[in-house]
């Protein structure tokens, strides 16, 4: 019997979950900056809401999956994403 290798449960490691907080924040911000986008206009939060979480999410998962690539391939990439700069930029609520 062959006993797994290293490199097999790296290849099987999940990333984990995304702190809670964290999320939350981050998601909040994008409804912002899309509620800002749309001119202030009230009465989207929900569906502001529904499209930062996918979009906060669809992001997270395309950033772990380029970082595990990269990883394998032993390149590097920038911590800057495209997101970071569009919510640095954001009016912040008062």
């Amino acid at each position: 019997m062959v006993s797994p290798t290293k490199n097999t449960a790296k290849a099987h490691r999940v990333p984990p979950p995304p702190d809670a907080d964290a999320l939350r924040q981050e998601v909040a911000l994008c409804a912002y900056y899309r509620y800002c986008e749309r001119g202030r206009i009230d009465g989207f939060d929900i569906e502001d809401w529904l499209a930062a979480e996918q979009e906060v999410l669809r992001e997270r998962t395309r950033t772990t999956r380029t970082r595990s690539t990269l990883r394998r391939s032993g390149a590097r990439r920038s911590s800057a994403g495209k997101r970071a700069g569009r919510i640095a930029d954001a009016p912040r609520p008062e």
